[in-house]
């Protein structure tokens, strides 16, 4: 990545999610760049069914600043979502962004709390 795009790349990681600084990335990724921050999806219960909902059809939802997500304004719709009890709705993660060099994409992972095939090997890719 060019000096003037991996600029351009940073400010826009600092607008959009202003709670992430960057880190030294792991040695054994191989990892060019990485960040580490917090997000709260939902940081309260108004944009939960509906964004779980979409999430459930494969519809899209949008992601605002400092990554919460909420229902599409487009979308009319009365929703339901099948799980009716889901305890993680105000839940914050600590998560840590890698790039890499191109081709390959940037990768995400839960730190806290632990997001991993290691703390939960029997979950289906």
């Amino acid at each position: 990545m060019g000096t003037v795009l991996a600029e351009a790349a940073q400010a826009q990681l600092q607008y959009w999610y202003p709670q992430f600084g960057p880190v030294v990335p792991p040695r054994e990724t191989a990892a060019v760049r990485a960040w580490i921050g917090r997000i709260q999806p939902f940081p309260d219960e108004t944009e939960f069914l509906p964004v779980m909902a979409h999430l459930q059809q494969g519809k899209t939802v949008r992601v605002e600043r400092e990554g919460s997500l909420t229902h599409p304004y487009s979308c009319t719709s009365a929703h339901e979502f099948e799980i009716p009890f889901f305890p993680a709705i105000s839940a914050s993660f600590e998560v840590l962004l890698l790039e890499f060099p191109a081709p390959r994409h940037p990768r995400v992972y839960g730190v806290f709390p632990e997001i991993s095939r290691r703390r939960y090997p029997h979950v289906p890719r």
